[in-house]
């Protein structure tokens, strides 16, 4: 999970668990939407989903100095689970993939409000300011963007970096190849250090373990924890977990004999 450079002015109890899940916008990057868009979505995927946070510590209300995240979250054990749709709806000017997402909780009896961002390859994610994307939906198209996996920028540890930042945070990630750099799936890891800017909150470590199709271009399974420390002695554990389940570009199996 990630930090994004795309305010919104959301205040919540313990604010920086919800700032886990954005990336800062990648710079110089042009308009992150595309001309036109086409009705019908060119891919579409959906993904299991849980959220876990338990907090640690005494917790504290109100802005930490951040103006706010963007994005839902919640605390002391309190999670969700359900149903995550991804389509993807087109190509912006610069690369990115426009990415149409959507929670779907299990207690809910319809999904919730269809968003549309920019998914990077650098695991960045941006979207318009004014919507409540949640942390969930963030933290999987972080992994989206056209070329996350790019066979060329692996070194001969089977490891890439990636490195970005803005007026908030600055991020370093390193991903590793488990075992055969050369499988399908791959299982990679995510090592990443987030590093405040403006020392409004601590700084803080990700971690995350993906199942990974080269082919498709899309994690199949999803494991990612971060630890945040806030005031004091209190601190916020996130989890997150996504199983894929449907992907309209996925082979059919072939019938049983």
């Amino acid at each position: 999970m990630r930090m994004s450079g795309v305010p919104s002015a959301m205040v919540l109890a313990f604010v920086i668990a919800g700032l886990t899940a954005q990336t800062p916008a990648p710079p110089d990057t042009g308009s992150a939407a595309p001309v036109t868009l086409p009705t019908k979505p060119l891919r579409s995927l959906e993904y299991n989903f849980t959220v876990d946070y338990q907090q640690n510590g005494e917790g504290h209300t109100g802005d930490i100095g951040t103006g706010g995240s963007g994005v839902r979250s919640a605390l002391n054990g309190i999670g969700r689970n359900g149903v995550l749709n991804a389509d993807v709806m087109g190509m912006a000017k610069d690369g990115a993939l426009v990415i149409r997402v959507s929670e779907w909780l299990q207690e809910q009896p319809r999904p919730s409000q269809p968003y549309l961002c920019a998914a990077y390859p650098n695991g960045s994610v941006v979207c318009p300011e004014q919507l409540d994307v949640t942390d969930a939906e963030n933290e999987l198209m972080t992994f989206l963007g056209r070329g996350f996996y790019d066979a060329t920028l692996v070194d001969a540890q089977h490891q890439w970096k990636r490195a970005y930042s803005n007026k908030n945070v600055a991020i370093a990630s390193t991903f590793t190849i488990i075992g055969a750099p050369d499988a399908n799936p791959l299982t990679i890891t995510e090592d990443s250090e987030i590093t405040s800017q403006t020392g409004a909150f601590h700084n803080w470590k990700d971690n995350a373990r993906l199942t990974y199709d080269p082919d498709l271009e899309v994690p199949i399974k999803i494991h990612d924890m971060a630890l945040q420390q806030g005031r004091g002695n209190t601190s916020v554990q996130t989890t997150m977990d996504f199983q894929l389940t449907k992907d309209s570009f996925a082979k059919p199996a072939p019938p049983a004999h």
